[in-house]
């Protein structure tokens, strides 16, 4: 029984019995299985369905990127100690070669720059009862863009802009 979500599981009535392979670029295949499409499969669904293999390399990029995303969820909870974490794996790491990637690695690494920066000035500003509030918006700001920037990477969406302040 086929799911009725995905259209290229399904026979196609007016199709031969069986179906050639189709050759597709390298580094692409079926999603769900792994295998190559076969041919006329899918019809809209048929890019969707096609996912680049990704390297070796870039499963680690994958996960540190992933584990970034974490590290600027919890800052707010664990007072800063998994930002100073993340900040300092950020600055020390290569960033991927992936531009997807590359692009949240840019946009978490100004992230965490730009916190740790108004947290500083925070901390100095709570002599003249202005502080709270400094780092109430940069820990409100952190949240957002960690946010923002997870809820892209989970769609496999690159930031558009990673250089500016908003989100």
């Amino acid at each position: 029984m086929s799911d009725p979500r995905f259209p290229h599981d399904r026979p196609d009535p007016a199709a031969p019995a069986s179906r050639p392979e189709v050759s597709l670029p390298e580094g692409y295949a079926d999603r769900y299985s792994g295998r190559p499409l076969p041919a006329g499969a899918g019809g809209d669904f048929a890019e969707a369905g096609r996912a680049r293999q990704p390297t070796q390399a870039d499963a680690r990029d994958v996960t540190w990127v992933w584990t970034l995303y974490a590290l600027i969820l919890f800052a707010i909870p664990t007072l800063g100690v998994s930002a100073a974490v993340g900040l300092s794996g950020v600055l020390t790491r290569k960033a991927p070669t992936d531009p997807v990637l590359a692009s949240h690695a840019r946009f978490q690494k100004r992230t965490l720059v730009h916190a740790a920066i108004a947290a500083a000035i925070g901390l100095v500003l709570i002599v003249v009862s202005v502080g709270v509030i400094v780092l109430f918006a940069a820990a409100l700001w952190t949240l957002v863009r960690g946010v923002s920037g997870l809820w892209r990477l989970r769609q496999n969406r690159p930031i558009a802009n990673p250089d500016s302040w908003t989100i």
